[in-house]
């Protein structure tokens, strides 16, 4: 007796359940060093997953509700799975066998957190915001791809209403308006006016969202007096690429030139040499250099800053920020340059001299398989979606550029994204090749 499409997609759904559910009852739910400020509702997060996080917490207790918090959110990636591979299925008319591949290609990024992050954690057990954000970005790469692809407003709603989640839930994710509003444009037939008028007044009524919930929130929650300002990352980075010559730029005792001269003789200190002029080598050796810095330097600015504050003398690190960044203009887009380079290969692989160069081979892999599917029209899906993933790719990456290093775990929503794009364009080309092939016996 033949089983029905619907039941095979049910019975496929539950081993796949089964071993999310199984990996989260042997490894267990992870407290993170960045759970705290989501569980303290620290106005300096996003509001969706503290609000989450209280839901648990609030009717079954700490204990008992982060472990079910954890649950779900592991329920919650496969539905996500397969919900983007479904569609995928259906729209790509794929088999069963490759429709499995896929499903395991997504189960394997995953899993395989635990043996190539620096954490060794897999984001679903962890209670900090990429256990929310990686369903959800799944769920709008799928909505997103159909709008774009069929022209489908009902699916770009859906899109607006999980890309919206996405920011509330992590801010960094803001880039996903910038795809919002090219899927608005290509929803256009004639009418680009209009078109361009709805698209920017979409983007300005999610962002409004965004900030009108953020705002509520940090009304509704007690203020940190040792918050950090906003304006630290790029900061960081700014100072990072300074040089001590650059203390000359403030006034002579300024609250600017005291942290500023703080900063740099901890960067200075011959054990340490913690700034872009003293990275050497290769981009991984750089970026190590950068990552293993980053994080105190921004620990040192904001302590001493907050000291220089009780004293009476406030800086300005906006005005710090900004001189810094217009005095070493090379040093700092060249530092962002190779914050990118690193966002993009961790999209796809981890940071390693030699990897890096099959990451590379990869992207032109990409590009050539998009330059070759562009006059066929048999291979116009395949065409459409590595547009859109490589949009969201190089969106995310140039969102890294400025501040925080490029961890795997910011860039992680692309990866499995991409390897499906690749594996579709294997497919399509083998099957070109074989049609033209027989079409020539």
């Amino acid at each position: 007796m033949k089983i029905s499409k619907k039941y095979t997609e049910l019975i496929t759904f539950f081993p796949f359940l089964i071993l999310f559910c199984g990996q989260y009852l042997i490894f267990g739910v992870y407290h993170a060093p960045d759970t705290v400020p989501y569980s303290t509702f620290s106005p300096l997060v996003n509001p969706l997953y503290p609000i989450v996080m209280w839901l648990f917490r609030t009717p079954f207790g700490e204990d008992t509700g982060y472990f079910l918090l954890g649950f779900c959110q592991n329920i919650l990636l496969v539905c996500s799975m397969f919900s983007l591979i479904g569609y995928l299925k259906e729209k790509f008319k794929l088999g069963f066998p490759f429709y499995l591949l896929l499903l395991s290609i997504v189960s394997f990024s995953i899993l395989a957190q635990k043996l190539f992050t620096l954490a060794g954690i897999i984001s679903s057990n962890v209670l900090f915001s990429e256990a929310l954000t990686i369903p959800l970005y799944f769920y709008f790469f799928r909505y997103a791809l159909q709008a774009f692809s069929e022209k489908d407003k009902k699916a770009f709603f859906f899109a607006c209403l999980f890309a919206t989640a996405l920011i509330l839930t992590r801010g960094q994710l803001y880039w996903v308006l910038i795809v919002v509003f090219v899927i608005r444009l290509t929803l256009a037939d004639a009418r680009r006016g209009k078109a361009l008028l709805s698209a920017v007044l979409i983007c300005a009524a999610m962002a409004g969202c965004v900030e009108g919930s953020r705002a509520i929130y940090s009304m509704s929650v007690e203020d940190d007096p040792d918050k950090s300002p906003a304006s630290t990352y790029v900061l960081t980075t700014a100072v990072y690429c300074s040089t001590l010559d650059d203390v000359a730029l403030f006034p002579e005792d300024s609250p600017e030139q005291k942290l500023l001269l703080i900063a740099r003789s901890w960067m200075d200190e011959p054990t340490r040499q913690g700034a872009f002029s003293y990275e050497t080598g290769d981009l991984t050796s750089r970026q190590r250099k950068f990552e293993d810095t980053y994080d105190v330097l921004r620990s040192v600015l904001l302590n001493n800053y907050r000291a220089l504050s009780k004293e009476g003398y406030v800086a300005s690190l906006d005005t710090i920020m900004v001189k810094l960044i217009l005095a070493n203009p090379g040093d700092f887009l060249l530092h962002c340059l190779q914050n990118v380079l690193t966002a993009l290969i961790r999209t796809v692989a981890i940071l390693h001299p030699v990897i890096n160069v099959f990451a590379g081979l990869f992207f032109v892999y990409m590009f050539i398989c998009l330059a070759i599917s562009r006059k066929i029209p048999n291979l116009k899906n395949e065409f459409q979606m590595a547009e859109l993933g490589l949009l969201c790719v190089f969106l995310n990456a140039l969102m890294m550029a400025p501040g925080v290093f490029a961890l795997s775990r910011y860039v992680f929503y692309n990866l499995p994204v991409m390897y499906i794009c690749a594996l579709l364009f294997l497919r399509a080309l083998v099957t070109e090749w074989l049609n033209w092939r027989k079409a020539r016996l």
